[in-house]
């Protein structure tokens, strides 16, 4: 019964996975803009990582021919993909706030340390229980070194945390599309940070990568909506904004108070 709750979870956050690269590719006809590719890339990471959730879930305890390799190979290709989603992330967020595309380069492969050093632990596994193990029977059980596994895989994230608030921080006075960017960034990190606090205290528990599709949905809709609402050329809210805009004002001001509207078209 735990295994086809853990399953259906899984399938319900893949599908909502999939409605989204739906809405993306239908949106933008597979021309993307940076931020836009790397925000597809999360999606499909995220897709790819609850495919293998989902196969070490199902092998677990499972004996016929060919499954302990089956076990160790789906395990191996779950762990190699936790600290992706951190690294993209980490590159999502510094698009979004404006880095420059040279500098992001530059810093690109010391982003990538965390990754390599978790995948040569991942490599060590193969061998010798590091992070995990899996019995003849293909029982999984976690290595001594999880928890180092857990602090890579969310050292960006960090990082990216930090980066936002400093940058928060730093221009007090921000627009409204601004302010909504910044809390969505803020926000991605808190479902998956509390589902891998209960992965660490409770090792049949994984709801990381499930958590992370809800984070991933709040900013799919916040993109939608700056699609929606915001011009693109200019960043300004477009007349679908401005109109619900003016009602409010005008619902606001008592008798005494004029609104004054003042157009200008510039060439």
């Amino acid at each position: 019964m735990h295994r086809l709750i853990y399953i259906e979870v899984n399938l319900f956050a893949m599908i909502l996975l999939c409605v989204m690269l739906s809405g993306l590719h239908r949106q933008h006809g597979g021309r993307f803009l940076t931020d836009h590719r790397v925000f597809k890339w999360l999606l499909s990471i995220n897709l790819v990582t609850l495919l293998l959730d989902s196969g070490t879930c199902l092998l677990d305890g499972q004996v016929f021919p060919g499954a302990h390799a089956l076990g160790v190979s789906v395990t191996a290709g779950y762990y190699a993909m936790n600290p992706v989603m951190g690294l993209l992330y980490l590159v999502y967020c510094e698009i979004k706030l404006g880095v420059d595309t040279a500098l992001l380069r530059r810093r690109f492969p010391l982003y990538c340390v965390p990754f390599a050093l978790h995948l040569a632990l991942v490599f060590a596994s193969l061998f010798h229980p590091v992070l995990f193990s899996l019995a003849p029977d293909n029982s999984y059980s976690r290595g001594p070194l999880f928890p180092l596994s857990m602090v890579l895989s969310y050292l960006l994230v960090f990082y990216s945390i930090l980066e936002v608030l400093v940058l928060m921080g730093r221009y007090r006075r921000h627009g409204d599309a601004d302010r909504r960017l910044y809390r969505s960034l803020l926000l991605f990190p808190i479902p998956p940070l509390a589902g891998g606090l209960m992965q660490l205290a409770t090792p049949q528990v994984s709801v990381v990568w499930a958590s992370t599709v809800i984070s991933l949905l709040v900013i799919f809709i916040n993109l939608q909506n700056a699609e929606i609402t915001t011009d693109t050329l200019t960043g300004l809210f477009n007349r679908r904004q401005l109109m619900p805009y003016l009602s409010w004002k005008a619902r606001r001001r008592d008798g005494r108070q004029c609104l004054y509207v003042v157009l200008m078209d510039l060439n």
